[in-house]
């Protein structure tokens, strides 16, 4: 699943500080237990009102298990046919008793205690007595009602004998459940529970089962509008029609929102699907379709091919009007994209990346891809970017459509990382899934390397491996030296703990320790293990272990498993410190935190592949062992300098003596290019995060950057950039913020000078993507001159249709809002309202935040409530208001009105509230902010998918306080003397 940075994207920002991590988690529904009187009736509250209804079950003799008082009856035999005919045989409607709980209430559930309890199970986890083997699912969604009437049937082998079975369900009422053994005859139920609070429902029998059994049940739900389970979405088409489809979002675990399934990824099984719609539909799945039925009722019901094994999250299916464009490439594989009828020309680049890479990634991982279709779909409201599900995967519209002259370059960027990174997943993830959500990384880490190398291999002018420690390492290195990080292999149960790490651990960390190995172990002996890995597992689950067994070619891990488990289990990562004397380097490692003089309970030692260089150009490597020895390496006595960890290829920092500091920074300024951009952003990174954690003296790590005006990458620039911000926002509430733009203004004229507004038929990828950051920053600095040459872009562009760069309308639009007239705001706001454009949306929405107008600030957040803005959206609207140094305020005051409102509409099922919580509370620095927030959290420590969000909010704002008591006058004085 990609992670929706968008926002970051546009303006070339790094995930440093102010990250947008992706946090999808689950809020339990309160409720508490009421058991029905006799007769078996289901019970169940919506609203607050109590409705009744009986169970159906089926009498003696040969009558079908699923029938749908719902359904009606001329679909009898499409629905007939398109199932096997299970038995049932013995009526229990009197004999079995419903439990349910209240789907929604204001107070909290009592607490579940192990013994005694009303329910038969208490673990979150189900039990592996019984494994599901095959899916037969039978759903007919009223788009016009939104009510979902559907069956499923599940072929099950019972493993150990058991009068317990348990599986997932949620939100939903179950009208029937019947068990039937092997040979079609219904099992005797006891009774059946439906568990709110830990999403299940528990199958009790009179006696105990074995052997292969087939479980049946009909249910009922509303199609709900959260983003999450099987929901509708809107949009409006061409003539101006609102239309609603019906999509899924099943990952990590909202299957069991949709259909009663085993929601945990290590039980995969095969899937089919019987799909009721109205003929103005159309319905997709993972699989092709076999054959549609129709009927008399005007319904018709589509009948798809099985599955391969897939865990249920992995599940997708999608009813909506769409159109498509559909290819094929090889063996039959066909390919197709789909999207509402005007936008499906824009699905063009996406299905170029999709033919390309998909082809790319056969011969990358060495395993042919197993399904006979691959279809990409544009979703008009998505929570995530996009999302893996094999054979049909998902997608944001930012995320996928690309209109050309009108989307900017960093989004044509961004569609394709998101395509590759969501096909990387059909190997990595479906093929092979990892066996439990500790393991995630093995996913997510993966996908996020590889989304490199794809699009790397799509379009090589756009150097994505330079990128990389940008947009990953850097932004994992800013995320895990914090206390309330987690390690990339971490315990988790509930649906939230799941949901939490859905972060820059588990995909961007994941993602620079696998550029590590294979920096270790070579491309071809890393590909190779990458192949048994794949071949061994295809179809199956695996954990990390089987990874280092695969790549190590033994089976006990080797020397992978020594090396790769420091840096999964434990949290953090080191800093080497390389201490020269005379003609020798002492090196030496402890974990690298934040928090200045803080110690671990627990010290933490790693296995890391040392590569260095010295200014004779040698490059050297060594293995440093986790132990407290040391180790010690040869240096010549002629020896300036010297540069450790090779294009930031591990994931460590590294610290030097004072001297060696020193020598590297006269080298930077005497011939910076001696250094790769890797190498000179990776000193810039190290050094500020050092001074940052107490470890290096603040005017060594600003005097290294000096030399910056004479560098012209975007790599090295970027860096210094995203670590000046940080410095930036902490000094934005005090009256050393103009020292700071003053300075800023300074080294950006010089780039501003050379780049200027217009596009040269030269420049690189990189040199585009160089002009929007410094113009961005630049516009939102305040830099005059700036400022008044996007006034004339802008109104020549509004006024007299004059075009300009694509690339350059974040800059353009925010300075408009910034420093035009109240009436080109509100031009940039009906534009936003009216444009079918979705890219060109994501950057107005942007550039409205941009605002130094506090009454107008106001107004835009209120807009988030009013249906002005998507759910999907809201989050971005927020952070643009929340970067604005003038709207920083009032953005923490609006999240903290509205936090039950927010709760409400996010805290269950988007992925955006943790980011909302992070982009509210990154600026304050102050100790009357940082207690009022303190004091806030503490009454509201319940965010659902924002929880794990607080305490990574809390820590970083005690250590801004921190930073600043400590650094505001080393900071003010150098910049002093920079100015004059």
């Amino acid at each position: 699943m990609a992670t929706d940075r968008s926002y970051r994207q546009l303006k070339n920002i790094q995930d440093d500080d102010f990250s947008d991590e992706e946090n999808n988690a689950f809020a339990p529904l309160a409720g508490h237990q009421q058991q029905s009187s006799g007769g078996g009736g289901t019970t169940t509250f919506r609203g607050g009102k109590r409705s009744q209804s009986t169970v159906r079950s089926c009498g003696r003799g040969r009558s079908t298990c699923i029938v749908f008082a719902a359904l009606i009856l001329v679909l009898a035999i499409a629905v007939v046919s398109s199932f096997a005919r299970p038995r049932c045989s013995r009526d229990v409607g009197s004999t079995t008793n419903i439990y349910t709980t209240v789907a929604q209430q204001t107070t909290k559930p009592p607490p579940i205690n192990p013994t005694p309890s009303p329910w038969p199970w208490n673990s979150v986890r189900l039990p592996t007595d019984v494994i599901p083997t095959s899916y037969r699912i039978f759903l007919h969604p009223n788009l016009t009602t939104y009510d979902v009437t559907g069956s499923v049937i599940i072929n099950a082998m019972v493993q150990n004998p058991t009068k317990l079975l348990v599986l997932h369900a949620k939100n939903m009422t179950l009208s029937k459940v019947e068990v039937l053994d092997a040979s079609k005859q219904s099992i005797p139920l006891d009774k059946y529970v439906l568990n709110e609070k830990l999403e299940q429902a528990d199958i009790v029998f009179v006696n105990e089962i074995e052997g292969e059994i087939e479980i049946c049940i009909n249910f009922t739900y509303v199609l709900n509008d959260g983003l999450a389970g099987f929901y509708r979405s809107t949009y409006v088409d061409e003539n101006g029609v609102t239309k609603t489809i019906a999509t899924t979002q099943f990952e990590a675990s909202d299957a069991r929102a949709a259909f009663p399934c085993f929601d945990e990824p290590g039980f995969k099984a095969t899937f089919e699907l019987n799909m009721v719609r109205e003929p103005q539909y159309h319905t997709l799945f993972n699989m092709p379709l076999v054959s549609t039925t129709s009927s008399s009722d005007n319904l018709e019901v589509d009948v798809f091919e099985k599955s391969l094994n897939m865990s249920t999250y992995l599940v997708a299916f999608v009813v909506s009007e769409f159109e498509n464009k559909t290819s094929t490439i090889r063996d039959g594989l066909k390919i197709g994209v789909h999207a509402p009828g005007r936008q499906i020309d824009e699905m063009d680049l996406a299905f170029e990346v999709l033919n390309k890479t998909i082809q790319f990634y056969e011969d990358y991982f060495g395993v042919a891809y197993p399904l006979p279709k691959q279809d990409m779909v544009a979703i008009p409201d998505f929570s995530a970017g996009a999302m893996e599900n094999w054979g049909l995967i998902t997608y944001r519209q930012v995320d996928v459509l690309y209109k050309e002259h009108v989307t900017t370059l960093q989004q044509q960027q961004r569609i394709s990382i998101v395509v590759t990174h969501e096909l990387a997943h059909q190997w990595f993830g479906n093929l092979v899934t990892m066996k439990w959500w500790n393991d995630l990384w093995l996913n997510e880490g993966f996908a996020s390397y590889v989304e490199y190398v794809g699009t790397d291999n799509w379009n090589k002018d756009w150097h994505m491996m330079d990128q990389f420690i940008l947009y990953a390492t850097h932004t994992a290195m800013a995320m895990d030296c914090l206390e309330s990080s987690h390690p990339i292999s971490v315990n988790v149960q509930e649906p939230s703990q799941i949901a939490a790490v859905f972060d820059a651990i588990s995909y961007d960390k994941g993602a620079s320790i696998i550029r590590m190995l294979e920096a270790y172990l070579g491309k071809e002996k890393f590909l190779s293990g990458l192949k048994r890995y794949l071949n061994k597992h295809e179809y199956g689950n695996a954990d990390s272990d089987d990874l280092w067994k695969a790549l190590s070619n033994q089976d006990d891990g080797g020397e992978v498993k020594k090396m790769m488990d420091t840096w999964t289990i434990q949290q953090g990562y080191p800093v080497v410190t390389m201490s020269r004397d005379n003609e020798k380097i002492t090196i030496s490692q402890k974990q690298f935190l934040l928090k200045d003089g803080y110690t671990p309970e627990k010290k933490s030692l790693w296995v890391i592949p040392l590569t260095y260089i010295d200014d004779s150009g040698k490059k050297n490597s060594t293995v440093i062992q986790n132990d407290d020895q040391g180790s010690t390496i040869e240096i010549a006595s002629s020896v300036k300098w010297f540069k450790g960890n090779l294009e930031q290829a591990g994931f460590y920092r590294v610290n030097y003596t004072e001297n060696n500091w020193n020598s590297l920074s006269d080298q930077l300024s005497t011939d910076h290019t001696v250094f790769t951009p890797a190498d000179r952003a990776s000193l810039i990174d190290d050094a500020h995060y050092l001074a940052r954690a107490g470890m290096l003296d603040y005017n060594i790590t600003l005097n290294l950057g000096s030399y910056i005006a004479n560098d012209d990458d975007y790599v090295p620039i970027s860096t210094l950039l995203a670590r000046f911000r940080y410095i930036g926002v902490m000094l934005q509430k005090t009256g050393d913020y103009l020292l700071y733009k003053k300075y800023m203004w300074k080294i950006l004229t010089t780039w501003k000078n050379k780049l200027n507004w217009n596009e040269k038929k030269e420049d690189s990828h990189l040199t585009k993507f160089l002009r929007v950051s410094v113009l961005s920053l630049a516009v939102e600095l305040g830099h005059e001159s700036a400022i008044a040459e996007a006034i004339v872009i802008f109104n020549d562009w509004k006024n007299n249709n004059v075009s300009f760069d694509v690339n350059l309308k974040y800059p353009v639009y925010c300075a408009a809002a910034r420093n035009g007239f109240e009436s080109d705001w509100e031009f940039l706001w009906d534009r936003y309202q009216t444009t079918k454009v979705v890219s060109e949306k994501t950057v107005i929405m942007s550039a409205l935040g941009c605002t130094t107008d506090i009454s107008i600030l106001y107004r835009y957040l209120d807009s988030v409530f009013d249906d002005s803005v998507r759910l999907q959206d809201i989050g971005q609207v927020i952070g643009s208001v929340a970067a604005n140094p003038i709207g920083a305020r009032p953005a923490w005051l609006f999240l903290m009105k509205n936090w039950d409102t927010f709760l409400q509409k996010l805290g269950s099922t988007s992925f955006s509230f943790g980011n909302i919580i992070s982009s509210c509370t990154s600026s304050i620095a102050s100790n009357i902010e940082y207690k009022e927030a303190k004091q806030f959290f503490d009454d509201h420590s319940d965010a659902g998918s924002g929880t794990r969000e607080i305490s990574k909010a809390l820590e970083k704002m005690e250590l801004n306080v921190k930073w600043l008591t400590k650094n505001k006058k080393t900071i003010r004085k150098w910049f002093f003397s920079q100015i004059n």
